[in-house]
């Protein structure tokens, strides 16, 4: 049975924090050099990093398979505002989308409807906002992720470059996922 316990505590950050460093490190190292993927754990899923982000309105949440700790996802009410800005709208103080900012499964865990599950969770908890738009960003040479992605129902909307520091870039494209 698939769970999702909202992470409120510090403990709980440290306990996503380290199953986020195991999943970067084996699921990264074809894509990303390891000097990135430990950048990128430093800078956004250490316990700190993750610990902002709920102060900046992140929701963390831990995946439960039966008992054991599957992975873990974070979201946040907001629009992209690239592309807010791109069509040339004002910035709308109440959001229409859910960002899908992290969702990692740990690798025996995978394959196994975890990922339907949480889109399915965030549907839910979007309809209770009058929200109908998930979207989020995958490194474009992040094949597996983009294919259960598309094959999850969203679509590819933009892609954009963007340097994340230490002479790191994101890489990314956009997807969504609409529904009502």
């Amino acid at each position: 049975m698939i769970e999702f316990e909202r992470a409120k505590t510090k403990a709980d950050f440290e306990r996503i924090a380290l199953l986020a460093k195991e999943i970067w490190e084996e699921h990264y190292a074809t894509i990303l050099s390891l000097a990135q993927i430990r950048y990128m754990i430093e800078n956004f899923q250490s316990t700190e990093a993750i610990e902002q982000q709920t102060k900046q309105g992140y929701e963390y949440f831990s995946i439960l398979n039966g008992n054991a700790l599957a992975g873990y996802f974070a979201i946040a009410k907001k629009d992209d505002t690239a592309l807010v800005y791109k069509m040339g709208l004002e910035p709308n103080q109440s959001p229409k989308s859910i960002f899908l900012s992290k969702l990692y499964i740990q690798k025996n865990h995978r394959h196994q409807g975890i990922g339907k599950a949480v889109i399915s969770h965030i549907k839910a908890l979007a309809n209770t906002s009058g929200i109908e738009r998930i979207w989020l960003s995958v490194n474009k040479h992040n094949t597996n992720s983009l294919h259960a992605y598309k094959k999850l129902g969203f679509a590819i909307y933009r892609e954009d470059r963007v340097s994340i520091g230490a002479g790191y870039v994101m890489d990314d494209y956009f997807m969504q996922l609409v529904w009502g």
